[in-house]
């Protein structure tokens, strides 16, 4: 794909969030089954944050066997000498409205949270977050940048919502309904959990080659995610640099876990996006475009076009391929959708 036609549909997307935010957020409530799943898996290899040594490993995986392993519980709670809660930093990149984290919260309720979050979009976020933005401090004497200048960040500590947290063990269900903002901000736990919000154009960064880890303003996380954003991104070199900014902003020992979509798995779903694809490149007067890429319309709110990327095996093992000597490929799975297979989740230990 050329840059030119690579720059515009970036654009697009940007344009449809800003657009589209409420009703896209109400539809992105409810927290993803390949999550759970995931925790399952970390605490399995006896992964766990700050505050206990980790278990010793259970199982070791490679890249393509286990995918039909089942789903383990939440990670058990990490043993150490002080009364303290055992602590655990996350990292989220294209954060969207904010679910993960309070996934997260509901089935770590042992954990103590710092989770730093990044995205464009503020209009996604749970009121009490998008109200509290703040020139961006400096996150500490640990942090290893410093805050860039232009970047907005937003401190809550402690952010609560009206309800209680689920039980312990429980996942956190969320329905999709109209307003999906306040639903999600009623299920934000009790717990006190740290969130600091930094408002960054991560898309707008990879269109001019700047580095993008230069521009986070954020410590080394022992966790880092990106769910639901790498099929918004055109060219394989901004996939890359968005996996190797993860790794770099993860501590040794840590872990990436990223998502990949593969929604011409479901043949009903690949009927509709090369259906809706045709009619989108219509009505923007777009050139085709290459294989596997897609404009998809949005509940048929009239021009409400997306770019997605629905990825092969291949290209997701090619990529995993890239980050030789910065982190292991430590688990594969498929997950979420009616059929179980709409997401390629991708584990990565870093070196």
């Amino acid at each position: 794909m050329d840059i030119k036609t690579a720059d515009r549909l970036c654009h697009l997307n940007n344009e449809f969030y800003q657009k589209n935010h409420a009703p896209f957020s109400a539809s992105r409530a409810a927290p993803w089954p390949g999550w759970e799943r995931c925790l399952g898996l970390l605490a399995n290899v006896g992964f766990c944050g700050k505050g206990g040594p980790p278990q010793p490993n259970q199982t070791s995986f490679s890249d393509a066997s286990h995918r039909d392993e089942p789903c383990y519980h939440a990670m058990p709670p990490c043993k150490h000498n002080t009364p303290s809660p055992p602590s655990l930093s996350i990292f989220d990149l294209a954060c969207g409205n904010l679910r993960f984290g309070a996934f997260l919260a509901s089935q770590l309720p042992q954990y103590s949270l710092d989770f730093y979050a990044v995205d464009c979009c503020d209009a996604l976020l749970p009121p009490d977050v998008a109200k509290t933005n703040t020139d961006c401090p400096n996150y500490g004497a640990n942090s290893p940048r410093e805050a860039p200048i232009n970047a907005q960040t937003a401190v809550i500590a402690g952010l609560t919502g009206n309800l209680s947290p689920d039980p312990p063990g429980e996942a956190l269900r969320l329905t999709s309904r109209n307003d999906g903002l306040d639903t999600l901000n009623r299920h934000l736990p009790k717990r006190p959990v740290r969130y600091q919000y930094q408002n960054l154009d991560i898309v707008e960064l990879l269109q001019h080659d700047l580095c993008l880890s230069e521009h986070i303003a954020a410590p080394l996380c022992d966790l880092a995610v990106c769910f639901g954003f790498l099929h918004h991104l055109p060219l394989v070199e901004q996939r890359q640099q968005v996996l190797q900014s993860l790794i770099g902003q993860t501590r040794p020992g840590g872990y990436v876990i990223v998502s990949f979509w593969q929604f011409l798995n479901d043949a009903g779903l690949a009927a509709k996006a090369r259906e809706s694809h045709q009619h989108g490149l219509a009505q923007l007067g777009l050139p085709g475009l290459d294989d596997n890429d897609f404009l998809l319309g949005f509940n048929g709110i009239p021009g409400a076009w997306r770019y997605c990327h629905s990825f092969t095996d291949r290209e997701i093992d090619q990529l995993a391929a890239s980050l030789a000597g910065q982190a292991r490929a430590a688990y594969r799975f498929n997950a979420d959708g009616r059929t179980g297979n709409l997401n390629s989740y991708l584990l990565l230990e870093v070196s």
